[in-house]
């Protein structure tokens, strides 16, 4: 079985990645092929604060 986990933060503070390296981790040991997707390793435009810190 493949399995994709998608992180999708880009902030600069994130913390979810650590969940997001648990979660492939407890897969991998399972014996199952996991994918990291790090939206951050992608030049796209995505937002990079939390949508309460943009201004009104």
């Amino acid at each position: 079985m493949k399995i994709a986990v998608i992180y999708g933060s880009n902030r600069s503070d994130r913390q979810g990645i650590k969940a997001a390296k648990f979660v492939v981790n407890q897969l991998e040991k399972r014996n199952l092929h996991v994918t990291l997707i790090d939206t951050k390793e992608y030049e796209l435009p995505f937002l990079d604060l939390m949508h309460k810190e943009y201004p009104k």
